[in-house]
């Protein structure tokens, strides 16, 4: 029987007590162990639900895998607060991993030590990732490129993604009116709608480049055009998903239709809602979808 993994809870509030008896179940399960649990202030008692209160300066006394920041509001700040205690950064996982369908601790971990690299054409691989608690390993985050482009990169990856993109022109965000720059990566055009100019898109880039893990590759597209589903499916990679509309009609087990829900307007929102535990994350297996493995929960 595996060891269970040694946990430390940093916060006390709403995510504490929405999840203590999740995290009692996974202790009944010998999933994990919580040796002790910690908060910016704590109160003025020895234990909490059987488990010990220790001050956070403490924590390094204790033995442990893993921080688990049970405070999604201050998440960004515990983190850096963590940090400063000489705490390693992939030592820290969010809470809201608790609440992914089929979650299991061994399953999890299994897919944060693979150090994927997720290779989308839109925002779907960096949502992904924050859901997940991992590290983006790849430097298709926060932009977005046609699926037909990202496609024609794949054949010589290494050798294409090395290439300095080229700016083209900068053109206006539809939805938050930011300008952005649009640059040339072979014949793609890469759009970083997230970034102002053209040397930070670059520094993004050039720095997310670095992490590309091209022994555990991960290709996810949308698209409404058939002939790139084609193009998508006669890709050698097993580790794959292409998103479609609901009634779009190929058949492949990688292909995936994603139905429209009341509020959504727009393809892409239905597929980025799938990556972040909304309105239409009931559609999939998010762990086993990134291992490769069988993954559509609805017939």
């Amino acid at each position: 029987m595996e060891e269970p993994y040694k946990l430390i809870l940093w916060g006390l509030g709403k995510e504490y007590n929405s999840h203590v008896m999740c995290l009692k179940h996974q202790e009944s399960l010998n999933e994990i162990r919580i040796n002790a649990v910690t908060a910016n202030e704590i109160p003025h008692y020895s234990r909490i639900d059987g488990w010990p209160l220790i001050e956070k300066e403490k924590i390094k006394r204790i033995t442990f895998d893993y921080i688990l920041v049970m405070n999604e509001a201050y998440q960004d700040e515990i983190v850096t607060d963590i940090m400063k205690l000489g705490i390693e950064r992939k030592r820290i996982l969010p809470c809201r991993i608790l609440d992914i369908p089929y979650f299991t601790w061994s399953r999890y971990i299994r897919l944060l030590e693979s150090e994927i690299s997720i290779l989308s054409n839109n925002c779907w691989g960096g949502i992904v990732c924050r859901t997940l608690g991992m590290e983006c390993r790849s430097p298709f985050k926060n932009l977005a490129l046609s699926a037909k482009d990202l496609l024609e990169l794949l054949p010589n990856l290494q050798e294409n993604v090395m290439e300095k993109p080229e700016f083209v022109e900068f053109r206006k965000e539809v939805h938050s009116g930011i300008r952005y720059p649009v640059m040339k990566l072979k014949n793609a055009y890469i759009h970083f709608n997230h970034d102002t100019s053209v040397e930070e898109a670059l520094e993004k880039w050039n720095r997310r480049l670095r992490k590309i893990n091209y022994n555990n590759l991960f290709v996810e597209i949308y698209t409404e055009d058939r002939d790139v589903v084609e193009h998508f499916i006669s890709l050698e990679t097993k580790k794959k998903a292409c998103f479609v509309p609901q009634g779009f009609g190929i058949k492949d087990p990688n292909v995936y239709e994603l139905e429209m829900l009341p509020g959504q307007r727009e393809f892409w929102e239905v597929v980025n809602s799938n990556a972040s535990n909304g309105a239409n994350s009931y559609l999939l297996d998010i762990i086993s979808l990134l291992a490769g493995e069988k993954k559509y929960r609805v017939d």
